[in-house]
C-alpha cells in the first residue's frame, strides 16, 4: 500500500479531472480494503487515517472511515490518539450517532495523569461535543478548569463554555473556578476565563452583577498591560498582549452597560488606553477599536467619545484597507449620537470615497449621506455629484440612489430640488431605479410652479442626450401633460441655456427621433412616447401636427410587441372618433409631494430622534433554525441573487401540487373537496365558500353550533420594500390548534410582485403545518396569503422565526429574515 506522500503526490500530478478522480477513487477502494480486512496494524491503521484526512481536505466522502478514528483513540500510544482525535474532530459532529461511542474514550483521557493527552482530549470534546457529551462529562470538565497545569486549565474553561451553550442549565459547577481565575497571572487562562464569562453572561444576564465584582482586578491588570510596566512574554509589536488587554475591555464593556456605576471607574483607564497605545502598530489599532467599541457602547461622558470619534478619524488616514474600512463602519454607527463630531471629519470622509478600494468606496458613500442635513446639504450634495461623474458603473447605481434620498429628505426648495435630481438623471438615468423615477415626476405634478420650468428643462435634457433611459422616460411624460408651456411660455426664466422659440413640429421632431432611436427591446419608451402623443393631440392644434401624430402612432400597430401593438390600436381609434371623451387627456391632478426619506429611515425620525447611546444587544432565542440561517435574531436584509430559473420552477410546481390539508369544519361543510386554483384571490374564495353554503342547503343553525374559534387583533410584523406582511391569529378551541394567517400585500401601486415565498420555524416544543400560498405574485395593491396550524405544550409561548424572499420584476430578489415573539401568550392554552 502507498504512503501518504506517494498518494499527495498522484493527486497533484494529474493533468486532467479524470486523472485525479481515478487516482482518488484507487485509493478510497484500497482504504475500504484494509478496513474490511480488519487489520491490527497500528501503523496501517495511520496511514488510512492520514489518506482519510487529505480526502476529506479535498471533499471526498470520508464517512466509512470514522470507525476507524475511535480504534485509534483507545491505543495507549500518544501518537495514535493524536492522530485520531485529529480525524474525530475533522471526520465527526456533534449530530452523529458514532459519537456516543466516543464517551468513554474522553472519559478516560479527560483523566489520564499525561496532560498532553488531556489536553488532546479537551480539543476534542471543545470542538464536537454533543449536549449528551456534555452532560456526561460536565463533572469531568469542572475539576480540570482548577488544574495545576495552566496548559489543561487554559482549555478546559474553552470546553466548559461549550458545556455550558450545549446545557446552560449545567453552569453553577463552573461559577466559583470562573471568579477564582479572574485573577490568575496566566494569560492564556485570564483571557480563556474572559472568554468563559462573556459567554455565561450572555445566557445567564442575572450573573452579570456576580462578576462585575472583580471589575477592580480586571482595571488593575489592563493599566499594568497599558503602562508596559507588566513583564510579558507575549509582546506583539512593542504592544503588550493585545489579545488580553482586547478581552478585559470586552468584559468591561458587559459590565458597564448593566451597571452605571461602573462607567466612572473605567473612565480613566479607557483614556489611558487610548492615550498610551502606540497606533502605528496593527496591534495597537486593534486595542484603540476595541476601547472606541467600550466607549461607545457605555454611557461614557462627551469627551471621551469625541476622543473616540477623533481615534476612528485618524483611522481613516492609515495606509492599511481594513483599518480604514472598520473605522467607517463604527462612525456610521455612532453619527446619530455625536453627529458634531463626525461632522468635523467630513472632508476626511468624503476623500475615502476615491480610494482604490470599492468596499472603502461604498462605506464612504452610505456614511457621507448619514452626514447630510438640512444645513450642508447643499455641500454634501455638490460632492456626491462629482463623485457620481467619476464614478465606475458599480456603484453609480447605489451612488444615484442615495443622493436621490437625501435630495428628497433635505431640499431647501423645490427649484434646488428638481435641478438636482436632473443632474442625476443626466449623468445616472440608465441605472435609476422605478422608484426614483416615481419621485421625480411626482415632484414636478405635485408643483404648479415648476411646470413650466421642469418641462423647458427635460425638453432641453431630452435635446442634448437621448441615451439615459430614465431621463427619457421622466422627458416623454412631461412633455405629454405639459407640452403646451412649450409653445407660449408665460415666465421668464433667468437661465440662459433654456430653449426659445419651440414650435409644435420641434417636439414633435424630438419624440420621433427617440422612438426612432429606441430598440425593440424597451417597449416602455414606446408605450410612454405613445401617450405623450395621444396626450400632445389635443393640446396641438395644427392639422400637419395632428395627421404627423396619427402617422406615428400607426406606425407601431404592427410591433412584435403585443402591449405596443394594443395601445396603438387604441389610440388610433380614439383620435379617429371625435365623439370620445378627451378628458382623460388632460394633465393629471397635482399629486401630494413625494415623502422626505433618507437612507436608513424617515427624515423627520432622524431630525428628532433623541440623541441616546446605542448599544449593541445580543438576543438569545430557542427558535430551531429549520431556514439556514444563523445569524443575530434582529431582523436582516441579505440582497441575494436572483433565484435561478430551475429553483424558481421547482417552487412554482411545489406550490402547484400542494393542496391545502383538511380539518374537521372542512370536512363537515364539504367546500373543499376541491382545491381552489392557486392564483384565486382570498376574496373570490370567500365568496365562492359563501355561494357553497347558499346552494348546499345546510341548516346554518347547526353550523352555528360547532366551536367557534378565538380571534384576535391582527399584528404586523414585516414592512419594508413595499410589502406588508400581517399575521391573523386565532385558536381552534376544539383541538387546541393555533392557526395563524399570514398575509402579504404590495404597497406599490405600479411595481408587480414576481415570486413571494414564506419559510417558518418554531421552537423544537412545538410542531408546525404550513400551508401553500393562495398565490406566489402579487400585483399592484394586492394581496396573498398562506395558513399556519402550530400545536405544543400547554401554556407556551409561540414564537416565529420567518424567512421572507421578494423578487420583483427586473430586480434582484430581496431576502429578510424576522423573529416574533409577540403572539397572544395564550393560543396554546
Amino acid at each position: 500500500m502507498s504512503s501518504l506522500k506517494t498518494f499527495i503526490k498522484a493527486v497533484r500530478a494529474s493533468k486532467t479531472t479524470a486523472e485525479e478522480n481515478s487516482a482518488i477513487r484507487k485509493e478510497s477502494a484500497q482504504i475500504r480494503k484494509n478496513i474490511r480486512q480488519g487489520s491490527a496494524d497500528t501503523r496501517m491503521r495511520r496511514r488510512n487515517v492520514a489518506k482519510l484526512l487529505f480526502l476529506y481536505l479535498l471533499g471526498e466522502p470520508t464517512h466509512f472511515g470514522q470507525i476507524e478514528c475511535l480504534k485509534l483513540l483507545s491505543s495507549p500510544q500518544f501518537m495514535d490518539k493524536r492522530l485520531g482525535y485529529l480525524g474525530a474532530m475533522l471526520l465527526l459532529d456533534e449530530n452523529q450517532e458514532v459519537l456516543t461511542l466516543l464517551t468513554n474514550s474522553l472519559q478516560q483521557d479527560l483523566q489520564s495523569p499525561n496532560k498532553f493527552v488531556v489536553s488532546l482530549a479537551l480539543s476534542a470534546f471543545g470542538n464536537i461535543a454533543s449536549p449528551e457529551l456534555a452532560r456526561d462529562l460536565s463533572n469531568i470538565i469542572s475539576k480540570l478548569c482548577s488544574s495545576s497545569h495552566n496548559f489543561v486549565s487554559k482549555k478546559a474553561l474553552l470546553c466548559a463554555l461549550r458545556v455550558v451553550q450545549k446545557e446552560p442549565e449545567l453552569a453553577d459547577p463552573y461559577l466559583l473556578s470562573a471568579e477564582e481565575l479572574l485573577h490568575s497571572k496566566s494569560h492564556g487562562v485570564l483571557m480563556s476565563d474572559i472568554s468563559f464569562v462573556m459567554g455565561l453572561c450572555r445566557i445567564h444576564p442575572n450573573l452579570i452583577p456576580r462578576f462585575a465584582e472583580h471589575t477592580d482586578a480586571l482595571i488593575h491588570r489592563l493599566r499594568q498591560l497599558s503602562s508596559n510596566t507588566y513583564s510579558s512574554e507575549l509582546n506583539i509589536g512593542n504592544v503588550s498582549d493585545p489579545f488580553l488587554q482586547i478581552k478585559i475591555l470586552q468584559i468591561l464593556s458587559i459590565f458597564a452597560q448593566h451597571d452605571a456605576s461602573i462607567n466612572d471607574r473605567i473612565s480613566d483607564i479607557l483614556a489611558q488606553v487610548c492615550s498610551n497605545t502606540d497606533s502605528s502598530r496593527n496591534a495597537g489599532n486593534a486595542i484603540l477599536y476595541q476601547a472606541v467599541r467600550t466607549i461607545l457602547d457605555v454611557d461614557s461622558d462627551s469627551s471621551l467619545r469625541v476622543l473616540g470619534v477623533n481615534i476612528l478619524a485618524k483611522f481613516l488616514g492609515n495606509r492599511d484597507n481594513n483599518t480604514r474600512y472598520v473605522a467607517l463602519n463604527m462612525l456610521k454607527r455612532v453619527v446619530n449620537t455625536e453627529e458634531n463630531a463626525v461632522q468635523r471629519h467630513r472632508s476626511t470622509i468624503l476623500s475615502c470615497l476615491y480610494d482604490v478600494d470599492i468596499s472603502i468606496q461604498a462605506r464612504a458613500l452610505e456614511l457621507s449621506t448619514f452626514l447630510v442635513n438640512e444645513s450642508n446639504v447643499r455641500f454634501m450634495v455638490r460632492e456626491l455629484l462629482t463623485y457620481l461623474d467619476t464614478v465606475s458603473d458599480d456603484m453609480r447605481s447605489r451612488t444615484a440612489q442615495y443622493i436621490t434620498e437625501v435630495t428628497n429628505a433635505f431640499a431647501p426648495n423645490k427649484r434646488w430640488h428638481f435641478d438636482t435630481l436632473l443632474r442625476v438623471f443626466k449623468s445616472a438615468g440608465n441605472f435609476l431605479s422605478e422608484s426614483a423615477l416615481s419621485t421625480f415626476l411626482r415632484l414636478i405634478a405635485s408643483a404648479p410652479d415648476l411646470h413650466e420650468y421642469a418641462t423647458l428643462k427635460l425638453y432641453a435634457a431630452l435635446k442634448d442626450d437621448i441615451s439615459q433611459e430614465a431621463l427619457i422616460l421622466a422627458s416623454l411624460w412631461v412633455l405629454g401633460e405639459y407640452g403646451q408651456y412649450l409653445l407660449s411660455p408665460s415666465m421668464n426664466f433667468d437661465d440662459d441655456t433654456l430653449p426659445t422659440n419651440i414650435s409644435e413640429d420641434d417636439i414633435l421632431d424630438l419624440v420621433e427621433e427617440v422612438l426612432i432611436g429606441t430598440n425593440f427591446l424597451q417597449p416602455t419608451i414606446i408605450q410612454y412616447g405613445l401617450n405623450t402623443l395621444i396626450k400632445l393631440s389635443t393640446r396641438f392644434q395644427s392639422s400637419s401636427s395632428l395627421s404627423k401624430i396619427q402617422r406615428l402612432i400607426e406606425f407601431y400597430g404592427k410591433h412584435r410587441n403585443t402591449e405596443v401593438q394594443q395601445r396603438s390600436i387604441e389610440y388610433q381609434h380614439v383620435i379617429q372618433d371625435p365623439s370620445l371623451d378627451r378628458t382623460v387627456m388632460q394633465s393629471i391632478p397635482a399629486p401630494s409631494p413625494p415623502a422626505r426619506i433618507t437612507p436608513y429611515q424617515n427624515a423627520e425620525q432622524k431630525l428628532n430622534a433623541p440623541k441616546k447611546p446605542l448599544k449593541e444587544t445580543e438576543e438569545t432565542n430557542d427558535l430551531l433554525d429549520l431556514i439556514g440561517l444563523t445569524g443575530p435574531s434582529q431582523t436582516e436584509t441579505l440582497i441575494n441573487e436572483t433565484p435561478s430559473a430551475n429553483t424558481t420552477a421547482a417552487n412554482d410546481l411545489a406550490d402547484i401540487i400542494s393542496a391545502p390539508k383538511k380539518n374537521q369544519v372542512d370536512d363537515i361543510l364539504g367546500l373543499f373537496s376541491t382545491p381552489a386554483p392557486a392564483a384565486e384571490p382570498a376574496t373570490n374564495t370567500l365568496a365562492n365558500s359563501f355561494a357553497s353554503l347558499d346552494m348546499s342547503g345546510l341548516n346554518l343553525s347547526q353550523a352555528a353550533s360547532t366551536p367557534q374559534t378565538k380571534q384576535y387583533e391582527p399584528l404586523l410584523v414585516y414592512d419594508k420594500h413595499d410589502v406588508i406582511l400581517s399575521l391573523y391569529p386565532s385558536k381552534d378551541e376544539a383541538s387546541k390548534t393555533a392557526v395563524i394567517e399570514a398575509r402579504f400585500k404590495n404597497k406599490s401601486v405600479v411595481s408587480k410582485v414576481e415570486k413571494v415565498h414564506l419559510e417558518v420555524a418554531v421552537p423544537k416544543s412545538q410542531k408546525l403545518r404550513l400551508q401553500p400560498l393562495r398565490s406566489t405574485s402579487m400585483d399592484p395593491g394586492m394581496e396573498t396569503s398562506q395558513t399556519m396550524r402550530i400545536q405544543g405544550p400547554k401554556n407556551t409561548q409561540v414564537k416565529l422565526r420567518l424567512r421572507i424572499s421578494i423578487t420583483r420584476e427586473d430586480k434582484v430578489g430581496i431576502l429578510d429574515q424576522v423573529d416574533y415573539s409577540k403572539l397572544p401568550s395564550d393560543l396554546l392554552d
